[in-house]
């Protein structure tokens, strides 16, 4: 078979399997925006009645403490299951370079920037993507964190605050330590 043959059988399956992939790999990360959603879900159980009440009349601490909590848990949740979902998305990145190497090599355009958008994502993450992304989940982490913390100590609840800032805090590294697992792989 002559691998430089434009028309041949290899070329075509390379490109279809290399199309198939890509097609796998947006629909991840189609699914992964569309998490975001989700977090919309748990700013809505801000709006749960108990915890809605004793943030409103500051009468029930324990309440207040719990619902933070569980809405805090929920989105770290609620993250790592999107941080699982883009791990996939760089496995199937990974798996694409193969198939776009494949068809320069059969193409001979080793010197050009076409078949390249695999190859090219580590350098565009580290470059944009990453600065980007660790500046949308400082203002992220902080709201989700400060706002909690900062209703527990205006009614007086100093301990409830240390509370739920130790618990945040702690699934804060969680959540940190598989990030740096994720960026690390690419």
């Amino acid at each position: 078979m002559n691998k430089h043959n434009p028309d041949n059988q290899y070329l075509d399956y390379h490109y279809k399997e290399m199309v198939r992939l890509s097609k796998v790999h947006t629909n991840y990360i189609n699914s992964a925006f569309s998490d975001f959603k989700l977090l919309g879900a748990v700013g809505a159980m801000v709006a749960w009645a108990p915890l809605s009440d004793a943030v409103a009349k500051g009468h029930d601490p324990k309440v207040m403490l719990l619902g933070f909590i569980a809405i805090f848990i929920m989105f770290i949740i609620i993250t790592l299951f999107d941080l699982m979902k883009q791990s996939i998305m760089l496995y199937y990145l990974e798996q694409i370079r193969h198939f776009e190497n494949a068809i320069r090599d059969t193409l001979d355009i080793h010197d050009e920037e076409t078949f390249k958008i695999a190859h090219n994502w580590p350098r565009w993450s580290k470059n944009v993507h990453e600065h980007i992304a660790w500046r949308f989940f400082a203002v992220l982490y902080v709201f989700v964190i400060a706002f909690p913390a900062t209703v527990l100590l205006g009614h007086g609840y100093e301990w409830h605050a240390v509370i739920f800032l130790v618990i945040a805090l702690m699934l804060l590294v969680i959540q940190i330590t598989a990030v740096k697992l994720v960026i690390k792989a690419v």
